[in-house]
């Protein structure tokens, strides 16, 4: 399923698209490609500030082992409930990325699908 939506706060219009896994796990995919790096940065640090908790965080790096952005596991809320949920919150250069899925494994999967062709 795909759609679209609007961070009302900052006027950022985001596209969303749910996944099932092979293994059954539900996936919610939030993705934005800004203007630069800096501007995705910027909008990674507003959704950082609503985390609930941060279990970790540090750079995204290449496969070359360059920084290519910064990258974060944390519980956010999500949708009008804002019901907790883990997930990968992280930029890629100009691209902002948000997976939340209850399996890290497989969250972790859909990262390097997303990063490892960029």
């Amino acid at each position: 399923m795909q759609g679209e939506m609007i961070d009302t706060e900052e006027h950022i219009h985001l596209a969303i698209t749910a996944y099932k896994a092979s293994d059954g796990a539900g996936l919610v995919l939030i993705h934005n490609e800004f203007a630069s790096s800096a501007t995705a940065q910027d909008y990674f640090e507003k959704v950082m500030r609503k985390a609930q908790k941060t279990i970790e965080r540090g750079e995204k790096k290449d496969k070359a082992g360059n920084v290519v952005g910064v990258r974060a596991e944390a519980i956010v809320p999500t949708g009008p409930s804002g019901k907790p949920m883990q997930a990968i919150v992280l930029t890629f250069g100009g691209h902002f990325y948000e997976i939340q899925c209850d399996s890290p494994s497989t969250s972790r999967a859909l990262e390097m699908r997303l990063t490892s062709s960029n």
